[in-house]
């Protein structure tokens, strides 16, 4: 059975495990690499969880298929833009793709995003990910038009996409 739900305070641990395992699994989807994230101390990581924790307003969404952690999102706040927010660090663990784990982890933020009545949701995606472009497309994401070389950690063109609340 699959669930989705919010990360809690105390699961730091979980949190960074998870972060290290997507990094791991697919290097090529994130904009940090692994070996700078598994050098991060305990207090990176504590504070990272109090980001996606109440009181704060962003979150930190776990996919569950019976008792395995199987995939996890961010659903973060827009720096620049109060009425919208961001998915950020999307990912399935490579055993569980296309179970619809990235479906639900996503209509957990769509839902974020409802109740803290944003406008907008936005990413950014690997330009060259067929793959994570066209899932996103059939979610309701569509391309910005807005691009980024990503060139201070890693070597990543990236496009932004944009979901609007219907």
């Amino acid at each position: 059975m699959l669930t989705v739900r919010a990360i809690h305070i105390e699961e730091v641990d979980l949190c960074r495990s998870l972060r290290l395992r997507a990094l791991s699994d697919a290097p090529e989807a994130f904009g940090e690499r692994y070996d700078d994230a598994v050098r991060l101390d305990s207090a990176y990581w504590t504070k990272l969880i109090q980001s996606l924790t109440p009181p704060s307003r962003q979150r930190m969404f776990l996919a569950y298929v019976n008792e395995t952690c199987c995939g996890s999102v961010f659903a973060i706040l827009d720096r620049d833009h109060k009425d919208m927010g961001r998915v950020g660090g999307m990912w399935v663990d490579s055993k569980f793709r296309r179970q619809g784990v990235a479906t639900q982890l996503l209509d957990a933020v769509f839902e974020w995003a409802k109740e803290n009545d944003f406008g907008e949701l936005r990413l950014w995606c690997e330009a060259g990910d067929n793959g994570a472009h066209t899932f996103y497309k059939t979610r309701g994401f569509n391309d910005s038009k807005k691009r980024n070389t990503m060139r201070d950690k890693v070597d990543k063109d990236l496009v932004e996409m944009i979901w609007r609340v219907v």
